[in-house]
Order: structure tokens, then sequence, then C-alpha cells
């Protein structure tokens, strides 16, 4: 613009150029990426992908900005992520939601069949918890979707559980016993009939 002043006689002034700039560009919406809680790490994160350059803060909430693209240590919460330019224009907010920590299953509890004379193995039964996407495991590391373990060996078993999400309860010792010994062959001595006594006697002296 030529700003320019009269006078009643109509005397112009020599022009005073003014520039008014062009509006600011406002931020693109951002888009992000969210890292979910664990069953080890309660809290979550937002990382923003776009837009990223010089000059730009990103804000969760709309009052405190950072100069980084990482939120870290979320609670869980819906948050609104919005884009600052160095002209102060904010960005329309993208909602990211931080869900809730997966749930980590009860301790099991468990019945366990002991080793017999006649069956020299064992066998554990898990009891609670059970339902659709528990699996179970007696040395933590394979799991299996059936609640029954059988065939054992006598040892100390650690039972766990893990649900869909991977969380893993903490474990429960079960202990397959030894399977029990059988007795030795007997010896034993005899008192036979004789012509008073009809009948005879036995007296086992090993084992007792």
């Amino acid at each position: 613009y030529n700003l320019t002043v009269r006078n009643a006689d109509g005397c112009v002034s020599a022009p005073l150029v003014v520039t008014i700039n062009a509006a600011p560009t406002t931020p693109a919406t951002p888009t992000a990426s969210a890292v979910q809680p664990t069953c080890l790490d309660a809290t979550g994160s937002i990382s923003v992908t776009t837009p990223t350059g010089t000059g730009l803060e990103y804000s969760i909430d709309g009052t405190n900005y950072q100069g980084s693209t990482d939120f870290n240590g979320l609670a869980p919460n819906t948050y609104n992520l919005t884009v600052r330019n160095a002209a102060g224009c904010e960005s329309t907010a993208l909602t990211v939601t931080i869900n809730a920590a997966p749930a980590t299953p009860a301790t099991p509890t468990a019945s366990a069949v002991q080793p017999t004379c006649l069956v020299g193995t064992g066998s554990i039964t898990v009891t609670t918890p059970t339902g659709t996407g528990l699996e179970y495991s007696i040395d933590g590391t394979n799991y299996q979707g059936s609640t029954d373990f059988t065939g054992l060996a006598p040892n100390a078993y650690n039972l766990t559980v893990r649900n869909a999400a991977g969380c893993e309860s903490t474990a429960l010792t079960v202990t397959i016993n030894a399977t029990p010994a059988t007795p030795a062959t007997p010896t034993a001595s005899a008192v036979q009939p004789t012509c008073l006594v009809g009948t005879g006697s036995i007296s086992v002296t090993t084992p007792t």
C-alpha cells in the first residue's frame, strides 16, 4: 500500500510504502503413532510423524508445547495432539487414545495327581483362571491351551497363565512327588502242622 496524506489545499505528500504480509499458514493436522501400555510398562507414548521441521512445536493438551515430536510416560487417557508454528498458528487437533494397561492374570490354582506304584508319572490340572484366550505353562516357555499337563516326571513345576495380551501371571509351584517304592519280596519262616496241632503258621522276617 502507498500511504499518502492530503491537506485542505489538495496537496498530497510523497507516498509511504506499507506492506501487509500474507496470512501465515496454519500447520496441517498432525499424524502420529502410539505405543500402548503393556503388562510390564503401564504408560504409553505418542510420536508425531507429520508435520515436522524447524519452528514447529507440539502439544497434547493445547497449553504446553515442546520442540520434541515424542511424548513419553503417558497415563491412559485421550490426548488432543496439535502443532504450532513460529507464527503461533495452531493446527486442528488429532485425538490419540492411550489405552489402559492390560490386566495380568491371577496366580493360578491347580490340583495334582501323584504317581502311584502302577503309574510312575503324575499330572497337573489348572482349576483357575480358565477361559478364552488363556494359555498355560509349567516351564515358563512352552504354553498350551489345555489346562491339563499329563505324564509328568517327579519334579517341582512352576505353573503360569498367559493372556492374549502376553501378560503372564506369577507362578504357582506344584510338586509331583517321587513314585512310591515297591516293597522288597518278603522273607518268612514257617511252622508246620504237627500230630498235635493240625495247622501251621507263617512269620514274616523281612521287610518289617
